[in-house]
């Protein structure tokens, strides 16, 4: 692969990532980025959890 070509496919992956982040919808004024770590955890655990299971996965 010759420079140019990198450079294209790094800047098209670039130009892709930034419209995916536009399909996702807005979240709430009050949402913070730790209630989605929290909501993704439990997601991840897959069951219901005490605050300390989330905290031993966070």
């Amino acid at each position: 692969m010759t420079a140019d070509k990198i450079l294209d496919e790094i800047l098209d992956s670039i130009y892709l990532a930034k419209d995916t982040t536009n399909i996702f919808p807005t979240f709430p004024e009050n949402i913070r980025t730790s209630h989605i770590y929290v909501l993704y955890t439990l997601y991840q655990l897959g069951r219901e959890a005490r605050v300390s299971d989330i905290a031993n996965k966070y």
